[in-house]
């Protein structure tokens, strides 16, 4: 018998996962917090599936942007972390088995990806030519960057004699501050090749902050980013975000997330058939190719319509 709580297992769990990125530590207490106010004063050992079906019930009818309940995605996520806190009580020996297990996780619904085509993400980088930040805004769009990835990058970086940049740490969001830390995955500490054009548009980003930092004196902060103001601060990265919807409105494109920037740019190399699933993977920093061809291996409208003809004209020979 044990009089251990689900609040006092959670805390003991989370503990014990030392190696846990900051941003990760954090995402699973944010994905707790539900567990912990439903559930947290129940026992382990009394813990029972009709528990943990009232918990999900409870979680997408509640809360969420508009107090009428959660995102699946977020129910799942919830379920996810407190199934590994269960499975350790279970290697304990506190439990026999994990009634998390047990209970169906809510159901996933795919929206539609938004892109931009070929022509609408010319547009916007014509119009972007304007910022300062023009040349990071061709890297993010052209190497499919996270916005992590693109506040993240320093001019250490930049290899001017390969045309190539690393990417080596990100800039996230950890609560109310911005922490730097390593690409979650081996895979996305990579290299990213870059155009010409890219390359002489971050030759004359560099030249212009050493005028500012000349012009700033002492008021200048030394940081070594890419991505920051006249002043040498650096850009948050929901800045960066905030910054990207006022080019595309100027654009006058359809409005899309900044990661669909990321998106865009795998769809467009995917469609023209010229590179392969693997190499976009290696781009993007996907470990895996098929979650590559999963999130990407759709047809645009485009692609569909140019498909259609083809099988017509094929029909008619």
């Amino acid at each position: 018998p044990s009089k251990v709580t689900i609040g006092e297992l959670l805390d003991t769990w989370l503990l014990g996962a030392r190696d846990l990125k900051a941003t990760t530590r954090h995402g699973y207490q944010v994905h707790l917090k539900p567990v912990r106010a439903r559930l947290g004063n129940v026992s382990v050992q009394a813990l029972a599936k009709a528990d943990v079906e009232s918990l999900v019930e409870h979680m997408l009818t509640t809360g969420g942007r508009n107090g009428k309940g959660r995102a699946a995605s977020t129910v799942r996520q919830a379920l996810i972390v407190l199934e590994q806190a269960i499975d350790d009580a279970v290697r304990q020996g506190i439990l026999a088995r994990n009634v998390v297990r047990l209970v169906a996780k809510p159901r996933l619904i795919r929206h539609e990806m938004r892109i931009w085509t070929a022509p609408q993400l010319a547009a916007f980088l014509e119009t972007a030519k304007a910022d300062r930040l023009s040349a990071l805004w061709r890297i993010t769009a052209l190497g499919g960057l996270r916005r992590g990835e693109a506040t993240g990058l320093r001019w250490v970086d930049v290899d001017w004699e390969a045309s190539q940049i690393r990417i080596v740490q990100t800039r996230v969001p950890v609560g109310n501050e911005i922490v730097t830390d390593e690409p979650k995955t081996a895979a996305g500490r990579r290299t990213v090749d870059i155009d010409p054009q890219t390359l002489a548009a971050l030759r004359v980003l560099r030249r212009q902050q050493v005028e500012e930092r000349l012009a700033a004196g002492p008021g200048y902060l030394e940081t070594g980013l890419i991505a920051v103001d006249a002043l040498g601060a650096p850009i948050d990265p929901a800045a960066f975000a905030n910054r990207f919807a006022r080019l595309t409105r100027e654009a006058g494109l359809p409005l899309i997330r900044l990661h669909d920037l990321r998106h865009t740019a795998a769809s467009l190399m995917h469609e023209s058939g010229e590179v392969s699933l693997r190499t976009i993977a290696s781009i993007l920093g996907h470990a895996d190719p098929a979650f590559t061809l999963r999130t990407y291996g759709h047809a645009s409208d485009e692609a569909k319509k140019a498909a259609t003809a083809t099988l017509a004209t094929l029909v008619r020979m």
